[in-house]
């Protein structure tokens, strides 16, 4: 593997990355923070970021997509070297594995996020690290990515670790990877955007909605998953806020809590 072509890869990554995370974030804050009044009814915090915590946001996300782009562009020249299980032929591993593909690369990415996330909110792991995501009581979309360099190296080798022993065809992987970002941003959005018959009814019980990851933020020992609600389920970590919390819009966290003591 050639220094210099994994130097070259991991720069134009690193501005890829960062552009769709800008457009997708930036997008969402266009349509939905800069026009709050269409979305008075669905607001989930009574207090929003400042200027200087969006900064913040921004600043740290920029660090994460960085280091983001070193595995990343490692996955990419081992791709080009043959000893990814990438491929390109639909038919290759049979039509339904072309679908079911992506979505067990994000049940196992979904399944290590979990754990990692319990993980980073034991307290030393909070304190040196995760501390930093949640600096953002009351997120914004710029938040999805506000990570620790600790935490962004821990969150960034799931998907590269994944290619070299999984099949999945090129398609798919673009797919997780724009729904890992598209994901992340609606997560912290702190408006809730689906359909209310969706939102802790019927299949959407099963999901993480925006409701369910910003009583993340205000609650810090619940509700830890990207994707699916399943792991919060099976480990009695699921929680919901009541009617009322979510009227008048929860307190913030104690103190204590912000400094890593809950888990």
């Amino acid at each position: 593997m050639n220094c210099s072509d994994l130097t070259n890869t991991g720069l134009l990554l690193f501005l890829a990355m960062l552009v769709r995370y800008f457009l997708v974030a930036g997008l969402f804050y266009l349509l939905i923070w800069k026009r709050p009044w269409r979305w008075r009814e669905r607001a989930l915090n009574a207090h929003k970021p400042g200027r200087i915590a969006i900064v913040r946001e921004i600043l740290w996300s920029i660090s994460a997509t960085f280091i983001f782009a070193v595995p990343g562009a490692l996955m990419i020249e081992g791709w080009k070297l043959g000893w990814t299980e990438i491929y390109f032929e639909p038919g290759r591993y049979g039509w339904p594995y072309l679908i079911l593909g992506p979505l067990l690369y994000m049940a196992l990415h979904d399944t290590y996020f979990y754990w990692t996330h319990r993980l980073l909110h034991r307290p030393w792991w909070f304190r040196h690290a995760h501390y930093v995501h949640h600096q953002s009581l009351s997120p914004s979309p710029w938040a999805s990515f506000s990570f620790h360099p600790l935490e962004s190296a821990i969150e960034a080798l799931i998907i590269p670790v994944l290619v070299f022993v999984l099949p999945i065809h090129l398609a798919g992987l673009i797919f997780v990877l724009t729904a890992m970002t598209v994901f992340g941003v609606i997560n912290h959005l702190g408006y809730e955007i689906y359909p209310r018959f969706l939102v802790d009814r019927g299949t959407g019980r099963w999901f993480i909605s925006v409701t369910h990851h910003n009583w993340h933020h205000r609650r810090f020992n619940c509700n830890y998953a990207l994707y699916f609600r399943l792991w919060d389920i099976w480990m009695r970590t699921d929680r919901w806020p009541s009617t009322a919390a979510t009227r008048h819009r929860a307190p913030l966290p104690e103190t204590g809590a912000v400094q890593g003591k809950a888990s």
